[in-house]
């Protein structure tokens, strides 16, 4: 095989963000996330060439070698580093991504599950997706010097719409059937201020274990989750928002929110008639705010954020997970 280019989806998370993060996910009996993968993502080509294994990321324009330490590389660093010397050997690696950086909808980790996809492909080192997800967990968590959840790697291996349970010893992927009018009524909107995982999810670690207010919201989020993966089984995507908007009203009151410039737009989201629901996704911390919009009403709602100034981001949930185009 000469060459092969990876497709992964990026995922918005409609509820249960940050209970996937061990042993978080381990001490509430009942934690499960609720995400699905869009129809945008990232792209990463591993072409096979003679010589030392090389890396590019296509939207900073930095390269390097496998043992490379630059912010921009080190994800793809992680990767074939994990694969040895049978990888540092004889590919370019070049990344790519539709989203604008710090977008807060897994790009990181959605990259490192593209990564490894493609690499054991070309090694013909078949991986097992949990295994996939484990093993990319724990090399993120290296990197960022933070703990990390799952869910982000989750959604492009397994693709669609998922709840992500965790009973003892284990981890369980439910597949549920996208409701049929979610596409048409979700909003993205990014916030501008570009968000990374790892300081906003310690920070919410921490308040886990220090704090019995912010365990005790906690829970509650847990209790939300769970409603919300019933509204999405039952194909209820009223339903789905309003969990979504009571994520929100426990979240807005824990460490880690988006910062006071977007005021304006949860002002907005709070109080509009075009809005049934919404939510920050991830830990909060800038990135991205997903938003159900009210039947009918999608195209307005996208048209009144876009006038106060905010970029709306074109995608839609889709079925798709990782697709591997091999040459």
């Amino acid at each position: 095989m000469k060459s092969l280019t990876v497709h992964a989806p990026v995922r918005v998370d409609l509820a249960g963000g940050t209970l996937d993060i061990r042993p978080i996910s381990a001490i509430i009996p009942k934690a499960v996330t609720l995400n699905c993968t869009l129809n945008g993502g990232v792209t990463v080509k591993i072409e096979a060439v003679s010589g030392p294994t090389s890396l590019i990321n296509a939207d900073t324009g930095t390269t390097g070698t496998a043992d490379s330490a630059h912010p921009d590389l080190k994800l793809a660093a992680g990767a074939v580093n994990f694969f040895g010397k049978k990888a540092k050997q004889g590919f370019k690696i070049t990344v790519k991504s539709a989203l604008p950086r710090g977008s807060g909808l897994g790009t990181s980790s959605v990259i490192l599950s593209a990564l490894l996809s493609g690499i054991s492909r070309q090694l013909e080192c078949p991986m097992d997706r949990l295994e996939m997800v484990r093993i990319a967990a724990d090399i993120e968590a290296r990197i960022l010097n933070f703990p990390t959840g799952v869910q982000d790697y989750i959604a492009p291996l397994f693709g669609g719409m998922n709840a992500i349970r965790f009973p003892a010893g284990n981890m369980t992927v439910s597949p549920i059937s996208l409701p049929d009018a979610l596409a048409g009524r979700m909003v993205l909107v990014f916030t501008g201020i570009s968000h990374f995982s790892g300081a906003p999810n310690w920070e919410m670690f921490k308040g886990f274990f220090d704090s019995n207010k912010i365990r005790s919201a906690f829970y509650r989020l847990a209790e939300i989750a769970n409603l919300a993966v019933d509204a999405a089984e039952a194909g209820d995507v009223n339903h789905i928002a309003r969990r979504m908007r009571e994520d929100y009203d426990i979240r807005k009151s824990l460490p880690v929110q988006l910062l006071p410039q977007t005021g304006n737009l949860f002002r907005f989201l709070e109080n509009s008639p075009l809005v049934t629901g919404f939510r920050m996704c991830g830990a909060a911390g800038g990135g991205t705010v997903v938003a159900i919009a009210e039947n009918g009403k999608k195209e307005q709602l996208e048209q009144k954020v876009a006038e106060m100034g905010y970029r709306i981001l074109n995608f839609e949930p889709q079925h798709k997970g990782i697709a591997i185009d091999a040459e």
